[in-house]
């Protein structure tokens, strides 16, 4: 994993830690929105979602398996990047001072 470039403010040393994944939803948003985007040209932003929210719960099992997968896999590399950060840089400290991967 390459580290960030990105600091979290000027008087850090700590480089920003790695985002959380996408969800099923979002990638399946991602991928599919540009086609219900196309078919629907001038739709109202509130209703372009309603439809890809459509889309999403009218996906069967098989299909909606394909975008939790991809999720999966994600996620699973979100936490290998997040124990590799808290290992070399220590804790991280959201805005509100709570500590996430603080070490037992």
């Amino acid at each position: 994993m390459q580290a960030p470039t990105q600091f979290t403010n000027l008087n850090s040393s700590k480089p920003i830690p790695p985002k959380k994944p996408e969800t099923a939803f979002i990638i399946f948003t991602k991928e599919q929105g540009p086609s219900l985007r196309q078919n629907n040209p001038m739709i109202a932003p509130n209703e372009f979602i309603r439809l890809v929210s459509e889309a999403w719960r009218n996906l069967d099992e098989a299909s909606r398996k394909v975008y939790e997968d991809k999720y999966e896999i994600l996620r699973i590399e979100y936490e290998n990047q997040i124990k590799e950060y808290v290992n070399k840089y220590g804790p991280i400290e959201n805005s509100q001072g709570v500590l996430f991967g603080r070490r037992k």
